[in-house]
C-alpha cells in the first residue's frame, strides 16, 4: 500500500508524505540522526515530523527500529573497546628499496574508562535508574 497524501502545513507550505519515507528515515535513523536533521531532511519543521509521527504509525516505528539499531551499534562499539580488540590492518614498509604492503593485527587494549562508562549505566539500568540519577 503505498500512502502518499498532500498536505499543508501551519506554515501553508504543502508537504507530501511517501511511504518510502519509512525506508528513508529507518536508514538515517541508524546512522544516528536527530529530529531536527530528520526534519531538514524530508524539508519540513519539526512540528511537522511530530505530525507525522503521530499520523503514520509505520514511519514512528522506523525512526525507533532506527534509533535502536543506532544504539546498538554505539554500545557494541563501546562494549568492544571496554575489553579490548583485535582487527587486521594494511602497514605499508620498506624492504630492499621496495614499498610493499603488508597485513598485520592491530590490537587494541582494554580502555578503563570505557569499562567505567558501561558498567555505571549497566547498572543505573539494572537498578531501575535512567540519565545516572
Amino acid at each position: 500500500m503505498n500512502q502518499e497524501k498532500t498536505e499543508t502545513n501551519a506554515g501553508g507550505k504543502t508537504t507530501q508524505f511517501k511511504s518510502e519515507y519509512c525506508e528513508q528515515v529507518f536508514n538515517y535513523c541508524s546512522l544516528g540522526a536527530s529530529e531536527k536533521q530528520l526534519a531538514q531532511f524530508f524539508g519540513i519543521d519539526e512540528k511537522e515530523l511530530i505530525d507525522w509521527k503521530i499520523k503514520y504509525p509505520k514511519f514512528q516505528k522506523a525512526i525507533k527500529r532506527g534509533q535502536i539499531m543506532a544504539d546498538a551499534n554505539v554500545a557494541s562499539s563501546l562494549y568492544r573497546r571496554g575489553i579490548g580488540y583485535s582487527h587486521k590492518e594494511m602497514k605499508v614498509i620498506q624492504r630492499e628499496g621496495k614499498l610493499i604492503a603488508i597485513e598485520v593485527d592491530k590490537h587494541h587494549p582494554p580502555d578503563v574508562q570505557a569499562c567505567i562508562f558501561w558498567l555505571s549505566n549497566r547498572t543505573a539500568q539494572a537498578m531501575g535508574k535512567r540519565d545516572g540519577g
